[in-house]
């Protein structure tokens, strides 16, 4: 599975103060945990992945990292996912191609189809997970957005902001960034990211909230 620009897009713009536990679900080969990772030098971070090939990439690049002792691999469902901490920050790039068409790679459907991990089962393990004074965030397509903001109330997770990502300048918004909190909050701030300024070169404000994860931007 490649380096994706959602995943990149969630872990920068995931925002908590001073977080000293962190949780990734579904992982993947552990961009997001990394990522995060070098963002909050005091967090230590579980990473949760269904995959058996993907948790082992992940370990593996975990362990490849400067953040080894900081960053946990768990090969689990997060339905039954069992850990003794609860999380100031949880982050989920889910999958979201609800009803759509599979292809022949059965990995990589896992990652982008919701069969194993539906939105009703990661808000109750999010629900389960959260401390009472953390933030959870993810990313999902423009479409569903507000379907599982409402979604998110019946589990005590309100949103508290919203950020809209296009494309491009000439093409309309695709996915939404979105952060909740236990705290209800009829006030949802609203911002807005255009990705590319023109083909292959990156807005101002995407360089803005990436610089620190490119080696050239």
């Amino acid at each position: 599975m490649k380096v994706g620009t959602d995943g990149i897009l969630l872990a920068a713009w995931a925002h908590a103060v001073e977080p000293q536990r962190i949780l990734d679900i579904g992982t993947g080969t552990g961009l997001i945990a990394l990522m995060l990772a070098q963002r909050f030098p005091e967090a230590l971070v579980d990473a949760v992945e269904l995959d058996p090939a993907a948790a082992g990439q992940a370990a593996q690049n975990a362990a490849d990292s400067p953040w080894e002792n900081r960053v946990s691999v768990h090969c689990v469902d997060i339905c039954r996912f069992q850990s003794p901490n609860r999380y100031d920050l949880i982050v989920a790039n889910p999958p979201f191609f609800d009803r759509s068409l599979k292809g022949p790679d059965r990995a990589r459907n896992v990652a982008r189809h919701s069969d194993a991990l539906n939105a009703t089962q990661l808000l109750s393990a999010v629900n389960q997970l959260l401390h009472a004074a953390g933030v959870f965030c993810l990313i999902v397509p423009a479409a569903q957005g507000s379907i599982l903001q409402h979604g998110a109330n019946e589990y005590q997770l309100h949103c508290h902001s919203i950020c809209k990502v296009s494309p491009n300048a000439d093409k309309s918004v695709h996915r939404w960034l979105m952060l909740f909190g236990r705290k209800k909050d009829d006030d949802v701030a609203h911002t807005q990211l255009v990705v590319e300024a023109s083909r292959h070169d990156y807005s101002e404000d995407y360089r803005a909230l990436t610089r620190e994860f490119y080696l050239k931007h």
